[in-house]
């Protein structure tokens, strides 16, 4: 299975999140596939 840019995104953030120091807030993780694509997660939006 090849993950997309997209899920890699949000499993990175989803691990780093819980990771963080107390205090520290992640506010987005992007993952770039390929020049001009790219795939940005932001925890807590839809």
């Amino acid at each position: 299975m090849n993950p997309s840019a997209e899920r890699v995104s949000w499993w990175i953030g989803e691990v780093l999140r819980d990771e963080l120091p107390k205090g520290v807030k992640l506010i987005s993780v992007c993952v770039t596939e390929a020049p001009g694509c790219r795939a940005t997660y932001r925890p807590g939006k839809a």
